[in-house]
């Protein structure tokens, strides 16, 4: 697996069981899509928290943050909680946050999932429902 991380760039190539991530710094374009039960959430997703928490401290004006999963399990969970507790953090010293939850339309349970995020953060969330081929 080739992943690509610099302080403006975060590149991590999806798996079978992970996503790939693909954040940007100069664009403030944040990406996660794909499949997340790794077997350690934490190590996989510990870069991602560590370049999110850099990030923080000197965000663009705007920061978009597209989440698109086709399946997660509740570990994950976790980080993703620790994901839209620091996107909360920029958007509450004045930013431009908002997190785009992308969900298969027929996928009831990642839509319940996404509002239920959408109520315990102080970040808008656009809740986007597509259909997979």
């Amino acid at each position: 697996m080739e992943n690509n991380i610099t302080p403006d760039i975060l590149k991590i190539n999806a798996s079978f069981d992970t996503p790939e991530v693909d954040f940007d710094a100069t664009t403030g374009i944040l990406k996660i899509i794909g499949n997340s039960y790794p077997e350690d959430p934490v190590q996989f997703y510990s870069p991602v928290v560590e370049w999110l928490k850099i990030y923080s401290q000197k965000p663009v004006e705007k920061t978009t943050m597209f989440l698109q999963f086709k399946y997660f399990n509740t570990p994950s969970t976790q980080i993703f909680l620790e994901i839209f507790k620091i996107l909360e953090t920029i958007y509450e010293q004045g930013y431009i946050v908002s997190v785009e939850w992308v969900y298969e339309i027929e996928n009831e349970e990642l839509k319940e999932n996404g509002e239920t995020y959408s109520t315990l953060y102080n970040i808008p969330f656009k809740m986007t429902a597509i259909e997979y081929d």
